[in-house]
């Protein structure tokens, strides 16, 4: 099964398969040998590949099932999960609404600068702002193209995790 992966707004594609009992992970077309076991009920995880072991901390965020902050070698990262189907589904969800798109902050942070202003015409993927947590960076990007019809964020302010940024109409 393939699931996209998106960490501090930068998105990997992981293809899991299950063979001989073994779990593999083919990530960036490099394949790796998995293992992992719940420690104690609580979200705490032990992860082993081939040649590094991890111990994990995984929590939902937003009390849904697709995002989640992990906690990995002293970072945390704030982490959104889904599968192809679900990714399909969402994609034909946005292309069948054609209203305006409200882009929101995946993770609270502070918005360090803003791409477009209000009138700008942007294209799927276009750079909308950068908003800065836990020491990293992270490019929010247009999920949609259209008209940018309103900006919340404005440079050197905090925001919240879920707060409207900006919103594109289509």
């Amino acid at each position: 099964m393939k699931y996209f992966v998106k960490v501090g707004g930068r998105e990997m594609e992981i293809e899991l398969e299950e063979r001989d009992g073994q779990v593999f992970a083919k990530i960036v077309g490099r394949e790796h040998r998995v293992s992992y076991a719940e420690v104690d009920g609580l979200g705490q995880y032990s992860i082993l590949t081939e040649d590094h072991s991890w111990a994990a901390s995984i929590e939902s965020s937003r009390g849904n099932t697709h995002d989640f902050s992990v906690g990995l070698a002293g970072e945390v990262f704030e982490v959104s999960i889904e599968n192809e189907r679900e990714r399909a589904a969402h994609a034909a969800e946005r292309k069948g609404s054609g209203g305006p798109r409200v882009h929101k902050a995946a993770m609270p942070g502070i918005v360090v600068s803003v791409a477009v202003k209000e009138g700008d015409e942007v294209a799927e993927g276009a750079p909308l702002l950068i908003l800065e947590a836990m020491k990293m960076q992270n490019e929010v990007r247009a999920e949609t193209a259209g008209k940018v019809v309103k900006i919340y964020a404005e440079t050197g302010k905090a925001v919240a995790s879920g707060q409207p940024l900006v919103t594109i109409a289509s």
